[in-house]
């Protein structure tokens, strides 16, 4: 059996997609992840997209043909996506441009690259990879270290790119069958393991002062997860429990381009979804799930939860209890 037909022989076929042609490819590329512009190569094209929604994540495996992807300033303008692209080559092979560096990826080998910055992908004919996309702020890393490390290749031979490489595959290939509430947590997982593998990756680059900086922040978002459904958890709190200013509190986030406030709401926000998908936990209120969370204010935490994710939570709750 060839790659293409061994991938969509273990796909589920409700959220799969192929494609004969690049141009549908291309639009159904942008509208599941970001817009950018797709290059068939000269034997014409075939491919195959899988998606996968967890929680604020998307996993997606793609099998396709010979191609090339652009995505320039104006595709950036256009849809802007704060996020990070870590890509895991399981077949054939392809090669990530960006910030100047140039990484050609094998099977089992990892490497990542920003949304938000242009970069180009060129592919052989027979390529298959799983691209997990991750909110920049989740990963944990100042921005300045992770413009160090765009397409650069983490190879298979790496124990630490291996380790991962496992997670990001099997992953793939259950997320299907993974209710939303433990979804979300393993996309949490990986974005931990990614977190790790690109500190380790940085290595000499990094200073002693830059590794303080991140086990500080890790801290940070340490004590902050287990004080989500403190509704006194405020900068305050936070700078005294790791034994810091307030204002060195706000510097540490205002290099990752958020704020304290605006990461303690996104983080309770997503565990309230996460609650609200629960059907253990169908029998609470809207409120009380709120309530969990740290979020009193009922009415605030809906019109909160509504500018987010674009519906209120109980459309949401019912949306899901009934399979949508």
């Amino acid at each position: 059996m060839t790659p293409l037909g061994k991938f969509l022989s273990t796909t589920a076929p409700r959220n799969l997609q192929t494609f004969n042609d690049v141009s549908r490819y291309e639009d159904n590329v942008v509208q599941a992840i970001a817009p950018m512009s797709v290059e068939g190569g000269p034997r014409g094209f075939v491919g195959a997209l899988h998606a996968n929604h967890l929680g604020a994540s998307g996993l997606y495996s793609i099998h396709t043909s010979q191609h090339i992807i652009t995505r320039t300033p104006h595709h950036i303008s256009s849809g802007r996506r704060d996020a990070l692209k870590f890509a895991l080559q399981l077949s054939g092979t392809q090669t990530i441009i960006q910030d100047g560096r140039e990484a050609t990826l094998h099977p089992g080998d990892i490497s990542f690259y920003d949304a938000d910055i242009p970069y180009s992908l060129a592919t052989s004919n027979d390529s298959w990879s799983v691209v997990f996309l991750a909110p920049r702020g989740n990963i944990g890393i100042r921005s300045d270290y992770i413009a160090q490390l765009t397409a650069v290749r983490l190879p298979e031979e790496n124990p630490l790119t291996n380790v991962i490489g496992g997670f990001l595959k099997h992953l793939n290939s259950t997320a299907d069958r993974i209710p939303t509430f433990d979804g979300t947590k393993l996309a949490h997982n990986a974005m931990d393991l990614l977190s790790t593998l690109l500190t380790s990756e940085l290595g000499s680059l990094k200073d002693a002062e830059a590794n303080k900086d991140a086990q500080l922040l890790d801290d940070v978002h340490a004590f902050i997860e287990q004080q989500l459904h403190n509704p006194e958890l405020d900068p305050s709190l936070i700078a005294k429990a790791v034994f810091i200013s307030v204002r060195s509190l706000h510097a540490i986030f205002q290099t990752q381009g958020q704020s304290v406030s605006s990461w303690i709401k996104s983080r309770r926000l997503d565990q309230a979804k996460a609650d609200l998908a629960n059907e253990q936990l169908f029998h609470l209120p809207v409120a009380a799930i709120a309530a969990r969370w740290g979020m009193l204010n009922a009415p605030h935490f809906s019109r909160s939860f509504k500018e987010v994710f674009g519906e209120s939570p109980t459309r949401f709750r019912r949306r899901v209890k009934h399979g949508g």
